[in-house]
């Protein structure tokens, strides 16, 4: 049953069968951006339940390596959208999308500056003899692990020939 599912995913997904998928031409853009919106949603609760937890509880659910991906991720995919959004008439789907990744980019400086703040010697507490880093050394951290996982994020970008971060198989997205 699992490898039907992954091997009856689409090989051949274009960028402009995304441009006619979220197309207000497209018949089904009522259930599209139903579906579109419940997974967006998801994904707000999810941080809302992670802000909570920081806030509440004083840890995060997620590890720092994540946060740092996901603001890298986000980050890359904010601008990338941009430039789709450019080279594609102003198509709103890209602009949304840019605008949502900002959103999740607000929330990660938030998980981040938290992490620095109040999470930073139980993060990295390990690494010091008497168990406690400054925010200064817990800030310079941070932004390594970003600009690490930029390069990755990039990487993924060029290695898999997907300027539009649009990969859905193993093979190249067609522009």
């Amino acid at each position: 049953m699992i490898e039907q599912l992954y091997n009856s995913y689409p090989t051949d997904y274009r960028l402009q069968d995304l441009l006619q998928t979220f197309s207000f031409s497209n018949p089904h853009i009522g259930f599209v951006l139903k579906v579109a919106g419940i997974t967006f949603l998801m994904g707000y609760l999810e941080y809302m339940y992670s802000f909570a937890l920081v806030l509440w509880e004083k840890s995060a659910p997620f590890p720092i390596w994540m946060h740092t991906f996901y603001f890298a991720h986000d980050s890359t995919g904010a601008i990338v959208f941009a430039l789709a959004a450019l080279a594609n008439n102003n198509f709103w789907f890209f602009w949304s999308a840019s605008g949502a990744l900002m959103v999740w980019n607000l929330f990660e400086i938030f998980n981040l500056y938290k992490a620095i703040t109040v999470e930073r010697n139980e993060i990295w507490g390990h690494l010091y003899p008497n168990g406690q880093v400054t925010v200064g050394q817990a800030f310079w951290k941070v932004v390594v692990q970003i600009i690490m996982m930029i390069a990755i994020v990039n990487l993924f970008r060029v290695f898999m020939h997907d300027p539009y971060k649009l990969q859905l198989s193993n093979k190249r997205v067609n522009a």
